[in-house]
């Protein structure tokens, strides 16, 4: 559906940390980190397929991208040292107090985070069933630690 034909209504936003393999080459550099010092290394980047997002690059600084359409492969490429990027913190959290990655300082970056909403067709209010899944995420959305809440 075209953007225009859907309503937005906010969840939640999710904190982002960039990170790094701990045996790649990044992980040893003192920081901060310059964005140019990160221009020609590998940046692990998800995609999505749909138009929704056609032409957006936020968060993008290297000229050397690998796109990902999923989380869970890009997070193997990460383990694995294939390069950087910017991960939720609560799927990274574990591996950093590990030591399996490593968080990387970037100068001028601000703190990082992805907003989530429903999307819904403007024309059709959503069901008895969609309404409940909604109300008990959010209820479910206000039990995370870190969770970011209304706007």
């Amino acid at each position: 559906p075209d953007t225009a034909d859907l309503d937005t209504e906010f969840l939640t936003r999710v904190q982002l940390v960039p990170v790094v393999a701990a045996c790649h080459p990044l992980a040893a550099r003192p920081g901060p980190l310059a964005p140019a010092d990160l221009q020609d290394e590998v940046q692990l980047v998800l995609t999505d397929r749909t138009p929704l997002t056609r032409h957006r690059f936020g968060g993008i600084l290297s000229r050397r991208i690998w796109r990902f359409a999923d989380m869970s492969t890009r997070l193997e490429f990460l383990l694995g040292g294939f390069g950087w990027c910017n991960m939720p913190r609560h799927m990274v959290e574990g591996h950093i107090a590990a030591g399996r990655l490593v968080p990387l300082a970037i100068s001028g970056a601000p703190p990082a985070s992805l907003p989530l909403h429903i999307l819904k067709p403007r024309d059709r209010p959503l069901g008895q069933a969609s309404r409940w899944f909604v109300a008990d995420l959010r209820r479910r959305l206000d039990q995370c630690p870190g969770h970011f809440g209304a706007l």
